[in-house]
């Protein structure tokens, strides 16, 4: 039964239906670097965590919010803490710090292991007992 506490938004421009489990599991069983950033680039794209962010009014351009919890996350021990959302909405943050950076798949190559940690926690989660719930664009569940 899935977990009504634990609801993820499914609102990035690749989410046309449940989330991926083979797609991640994919990515974790990458046997190459390059491999792994072309599956992480296609995970990464189900949630915009643009969405969950707050502009500032002075400066539209200083956002807090889901970037915030990215940044925990990337320096957290342990993931149990944070919701499902802001696992996703953290690839999604990689992804896009890639593109603002350098744009050619280094820094997430640089933080696959933090990446691969990421996605183990979101697949333990789907496969649990009480998998969080996703909810696409179109307001279906999954």
């Amino acid at each position: 039964m899935p977990n009504a506490q634990d609801i993820v938004f499914l609102d990035g421009h690749a989410a046309n239906g449940p989330w991926p489990l083979e797609l991640a599991e994919t990515f974790l069983d990458a046997p190459s670097p390059d491999r792994a950033v072309y599956t992480f680039l296609q995970l990464a794209s189900w949630v915009n965590a643009y969405n969950r962010e707050k502009p500032n009014p002075l400066n539209p351009f200083d956002r807090t919010g889901a970037f915030e919890v990215a940044r925990q996350i990337e320096q957290a021990s342990s993931l149990t803490q944070f919701c499902t959302q802001g696992l996703l909405d953290a690839l999604f943050y990689f992804y896009r710090r890639d593109y603002w950076t350098n744009g050619d798949g280094s820094s997430i190559v640089e933080a696959l292991p933090k990446l691969r940690e990421i996605v183990r926690e979101v697949v333990r989660r789907v496969r649990s007992d009480q998998p969080p719930t996703f909810i696409l664009p179109n307001s279906q569940t999954s």
